[in-house]
């Protein structure tokens, strides 16, 4: 049996000057985290708006245990543009990361294999056609592809599962289903998706509006694992007080700790 996987989604903004980095450090240091927004084309910054070494302050103590982040690229997802130096800074750090860089194309997928990571995420709102997700499968396993919902009409919840049933038929082991409508909206998760969602529990990973206390409901329905919202009441409390010692949730190995310290647009969602 799968264990249950809680990924933390993390919205990076990466600055550059004339386009590139001097130092893949010097850039990371300069990283944003942000919440995000869906504007129907593309995630627009929210607050909050931290540095990520703030952000990576407050959330590397779990990180030794090897945990996994889901990294929003935003400037390759926004403007097909990915800053790759600053991944290869972030993949320095002892984790585990599944990232997004707005794959539009399978060419696009070759750098992201250079770097050091676990899953190159391939989303719907960004790839310029589904054949694209087959090409991709045929050169690599490491890729995890990502439906992006939006919802809003009558019988979407059917043709969203249709979808990842198909993705699934291709040979993908896995497939995630991120609502971008719920994505920093404050909003808890769509129960009425999550039904429809069931018959793909083994196999899905889901984000949107989850928050610690929607983990127990989403193992209850099998899923294989949770998308983390970017700022859990939980963790905005440890970016705003990083001295305060903080309980761990639920199932952590420690009941109290303190942080450590640790250095162009594609098509609408489903």
């Amino acid at each position: 049996m799968v264990e249950f996987d809680r990924i933390q989604i993390i919205p990076l903004h990466t600055p550059r000057f004339l386009g590139f980095h001097l130092f893949e450090e010097s850039a990371l240091e300069k990283a944003r985290v942000s919440n995000v927004v869906w504007s129907g084309d593309e995630f627009l910054p929210k607050p909050p708006v931290v540095s990520f070494m703030a952000y990576w302050s407050a959330y590397g103590s779990w990180v030794h245990e090897g945990r996994r982040v889901w990294i929003l690229d935003l400037s390759g997802i926004n403007r097909g543009d990915p800053d790759l130096d600053v991944m290869k800074a972030i993949t320095k750090k002892d984790v585990r990361i599944f990232l997004d860089p707005g794959i539009r194309r399978t060419e696009d997928v070759a750098d992201c294999l250079l770097l050091d990571i676990e899953r190159v995420v391939a989303s719907t709102r960004s790839l310029r056609s589904p054949q694209v997700l087959q090409e991709i499968f045929s050169l690599t396993e490491n890729c995890l592809p990502c439906v992006d919902y939006s919802g809003g009409i009558p019988g979407a919840e059917r043709s969203l599962v249709s979808l990842a049933q198909s993705i699934l038929q291709t040979g993908y082991p896995a497939v995630a289903v991120l609502d971008v409508t719920r994505l920093g909206s404050g909003q808890r998760p769509d129960e009425q998706l999550l039904r429809a969602l069931r018959q793909l529990a083994p196999q899905l990973y889901f984000g949107g509006g989850v928050e610690e206390e929607d983990v127990p409901s989403l193992e209850e329905l099998g899923f294989r694992g949770a998308l983390m919202e970017p700022f859990t009441p939980s963790l905005a409390r440890r970016i705003a007080s990083p001295e305060a010692p903080v309980s761990a949730p639920e199932g952590e190995k420690s009941a109290v700790w303190r942080p450590r310290e640790m250095g162009a647009p594609g098509p609408s969602p489903v």
